[in-house]
């Protein structure tokens, strides 16, 4: 490809030479010859310094493509974030200098590594997951080879150290320093919880149902089926809870409580749990 591109300038400064060869008459008669000069050399200087420029752009373009050819895959490019690229299956964007890339191996069960990004240098070896996510808040949330009864799921590192020693049956990304996670306990109920960046649970409380953190507030769902919200210490933030919750977004949440006769009622909340809107 690059070969392509070093042909391509004479061809095309050849153009410009046979452009003028047929028009060197006129542009000598119209414009007079220094003229005539002055625009064939410019004309050379223009069309070599935009090949220059293409061809520098083409080979960075060839460098970020043909990342890693000993993966001896395919790799798609489109924008954004620099770019995107797909080895076989799914994509991330780079984040901490890593892309997740998924592949299916020899077995042809589906896993997933990272790369670094520019490059395409594979990551911590030949190390490989059953789930890897993209780095939020300087970790990734991995899950490592699955095995019936055993808790695999933690935090990494972008040197690809554990984050901690503990391990769940589920981890999801940080947020507000705080991150999803659960486990299952001998009767086989899955208990959720918030865990911080030691691999710690956050609070001694187990929900059937958590949230991720969203500004600085996580919707939990209780034994008794109702929601109520809960600061990153685990306290709730007002004595309240609903039939439906969703995520505060600029200091307000919609709620939900079901009415005697069973209608559902919604309203706008503040992180004081007091209405900003009247029942709809």
């Amino acid at each position: 490809m690059h070969l392509l591109v070093v042909e391509v300038q004479p061809i095309s400064i050849l153009f410009v030479l046979v452009f003028f060869l047929f028009t060197e008459d006129w542009i000598k008669k119209n414009w007079g010859v220094y003229e005539f000069f002055f625009l064939f050399v410019g004309s050379i200087i223009a069309v070599t310094v935009y090949l220059l420029k293409l061809h520098a752009r083409v080979a960075i373009l060839i460098q970020e493509v043909l990342i890693n050819i000993r993966w001896r895959n395919f790799i798609s490019l489109y924008g954004r974030c620099g770019f995107r690229y797909r080895i076989t299956g799914d994509f991330t964007d780079p984040v901490e200098g890593l892309i997740v890339v998924s592949e299916r191996n020899t077995a042809g069960r589906q896993v997933y590594f990272y790369a670094r990004f520019p490059g395409g240098k594979r990551a911590f070896g030949n190390r490989v997951f059953d789930v890897a996510r993209d780095f939020q808040e300087g970790m990734a949330a991995v899950k490592e080879k699955w095995s019936a009864g055993v808790d695999s799921a933690f935090h990494i590192y972008p040197d690809g150290r554990p984050a901690y020693k503990q391990r769940y049956g589920y981890v999801g990304d940080f947020r507000c320093r705080r991150a999803v996670a659960h486990l299952v306990d001998n009767n086989g109920t899955v208990w959720w919880f918030h865990i911080g960046p030691d691999g710690h649970p956050a609070y001694s409380e187990l929900y059937l149902l958590v949230s991720d953190y969203s500004e600085g507030f996580a919707r939990v769902q209780d034994t008794d089926r109702k929601w109520r919200y809960i600061k990153a210490d685990g306290e709730p933030i007002f004595d309240k809870s609903y039939d439906g919750a969703e995520d505060f977004s600029g200091g307000e949440a919609r709620v939900m409580i079901y009415s005697e006769d069973g209608q559902p009622n919604t309203m706008l909340i503040n992180t004081q749990g007091k209405p900003v809107g009247s029942f709809e």
